[in-house]
Formats: C-alpha cells, sequence, structure tokens
C-alpha cells in the first residue's frame, strides 16, 4: 500500500488514525516511523479483554494490549489494576506514570528486536529486506537463470519440506506394489541416546539427567498391516523378497529417516511343505506343521532400522 497517495483520506496513515485495531504493533509501529513519527508507546492497565493488539492512537500515544504488566492476561494482580484505576479517578496519574516508563522501554525494545533478529521484515520492500542477497545466495536463487522462474517457485513454496501423512503412503504403496495395507501410528520405539544427551556428572534433576542409555520415542515407528490372501503373496513380502524390499524403499522415501517402519502381515492359506533345497522352509515364516487345511500365519518384521532423531 502506498503511503504518498494524494488522497490522504484513502492513505494508509490515514486508516491507522481512524482504525488502529486493523493493525498489529509492528505494522503502527513502521508506518509511523517512515512518517517521521516516534510515537510513545503505553501497555494496558485496565481490567477488559481487548481483541487486538492496538487499540487507540491518540495524541502521538499509541495504546498497546498485547503487551505489559497490565491487562486481563498481565503479570500484576487485580487488585493493584483496581487501584490504578482508582487513584486515575481520584486524579492522580503518578502511579501509571512510573509504570508507563518501564512500559515505553519494554515495549519499544521488543519493536526494535522484531526488525533487528528477523533476516526479513514481512512488511519491508523485498529489494530493501535485510540479508536478502546473503539468503538467496545461499539458497541457489542468486543465479540469472533460478531469476526469471522465481514468480513460478513462488507458486509451489509451500509444497515443500512438507510432513508426510499416512494417507498418502497408503495411496502410494497401492499405485506401486498394486496392495492395500494399513497402517498403525505412534507404535513407538526404544532409541539409543546420543553421548552428548547422556547423562554426566554435574547434571541436574528434572533439566538435563536421564536415567540409561535409552529413551521411548512415540513418534520413530510405524506398523504397517498387510493381509496376504494367498501364498504366493505371504511369499514376495518375506525379508528379502522383492516385495519387501520395495516396500522397504517406498517407506524409507516417503517418511525419510528417523521413521523406522514394521511390517505386520497375517493370512489364512496352505503353504508348500515339502522340502527342497533350493526353497527350504524358513522357521516362523514358512514353516507349517499342520496338514492341509488352511492355517492362520502371523509374521512381524522391522522394514527399516533407523537410529535417526526427528
Amino acid at each position: 500500500m502506498d503511503r504518498s497517495r494524494p488522497n490522504r483520506a484513502d492513505s494508509v496513515m490515514a486508516q491507522l488514525r481512524r482504525e488502529p485495531w486493523r493493525f498489529s504493533l509492528e505494522q503502527c509501529v513502521r508506518i509511523l516511523e517512515a512518517a517521521g513519527e516516534a510515537p510513545e508507546l503505553r501497555g494496558d492497565l485496565g481490567l477488559a479483554f481487548s481483541p487486538a493488539e492496538v487499540s487507540s492512537l491518540e495524541e502521538g500515544a499509541l495504546q498497546v494490549r498485547s503487551l505489559g504488566p497490565g491487562g486481563a492476561d498481565g503479570v500484576l494482580p487485580y487488585g493493584w489494576l483496581e487501584w490504578l484505576q482508582q487513584a486515575t479517578q481520584d486524579k492522580n496519574r503518578a502511579p501509571q506514570d512510573f509504570i508507563h516508563l518501564f512500559e515505553q522501554r519494554f515495549i519499544h525494545h521488543h519493536c526494535r528486536s522484531l526488525s533487528l533478529y528477523r533476516l526479513a521484515t514481512p512488511y519491508a520492500r523485498r529489494e530493501d529486506a535485510p540479508g536478502l542477497a546473503v539468503m538467496r545466495a545461499l539458497c541457489g536463487f542468486d543465479v540469472e537463470a533460478m531469476k526469471k522462474h522465481e514468480a513460478a517457485l513462488m507458486h509451489c513454496a509451500g509444497l515443500i519440506n512438507r510432513r508426510r501423512s499416512t494417507a498418502g503412503f497408503v495411496a502410494l504403496v497401492a499405485e506401486v506394489l498394486g496392495i492395500a495395507v494399513e497402517p498403525e501410528e505412534f507404535v513407538g520405539r526404544w532409541q539409543p541416546l546420543p553421548l552428548a544427551s547422556q547423562s554426566r556428572t554435574g547434571c541436574r534433576l528434572g533439566r538435563n539427567s536421564v536415567a540409561g542409555r535409552r529413551v521411548w520415542n512415540q513418534h520413530a515407528a510405524l506398523r504397517v498391516h498387510l493381509h496376504a490372501g494367498d501364498a504366493a503373496r505371504w511369499r514376495t513380502f518375506l525379508p528379502g523378497e522383492p516385495g519387501f524390499v520395495q516396500l522397504t524403499r517406498l517407506g524409507y522415501l516417503w517418511f525419510g529417516a528417523g521413521i523406522t517402519l514394521e511390517l505386520m502381515m497375517r493370512g489364512t492359506l496352505t503353504l508348500d511343505n515339502r522340502l527342497r533345497r533350493a526353497a527350504p522352509p524358513r522357521l516362523g515364516f514358512t514353516a507349517q506343521l499342520t496338514g492341509r487345511r488352511p492355517a492362520s500365519f502371523r509374521c512381524q518384521q522391522s522394514l527399516q532400522e533407523n537410529n535417526t532423531w526427528i
């Protein structure tokens, strides 16, 4: 929005003075500073709840509702706030003026930190943002070839590094392998602690001390249930077989490092019990001690063991 329009009634400054609650605190301060004004920042010392960060802008004083010791969510007790309001009604503004001395410095320091310790302030022009050239060079966008397609890449920025869902993994497995799986989330597993996180002499209880060298991570394991309808599919997803290898790679590709996948395969089927040197029975996988009737099988194995922390 342009602040130098000929019609001042339609300018940003006029809207700020008329309806300051429509702007955030940082927007108000930056617009006033751009206009050459240094507002006095005052916190709220009342008891009412405010739905906006800023409530009023009168006579160079900006009333801030989101910061300060007072207000409905402030640190001052309600009894003190009632006493301050009573003192104001008695025309004794000395207590409030004393508190405003600290509020002015506190809120002003907060606004300065928002602009000093951010590489790109969201309300600054892109070409004038501090550190923009450095960040563009580090990300590889400062070359001529990338500058031509920057507008197209900005539309896809929200699709990068999103959290992968289990529903997407089910659709991926169904498309690639042609099978239906049911994921079970938050299975959890024990993970070894890095050496830097293990307790040493001088650790404090409740702060940085951990009993043991392993911890339970609820988000580090995911169980995939697969129903095998026949013996061919059962053998395909045994460890070392093509289906097992493909499912392992798909899990690592979709969830990345830090997630361990467990395959729980069930089926009621009849396996070939004949002894063969080329394909001997595997205990716990294909060895069947019953007759030729279909028997219930259950097999659980780890697809990917990964100790990377997420």
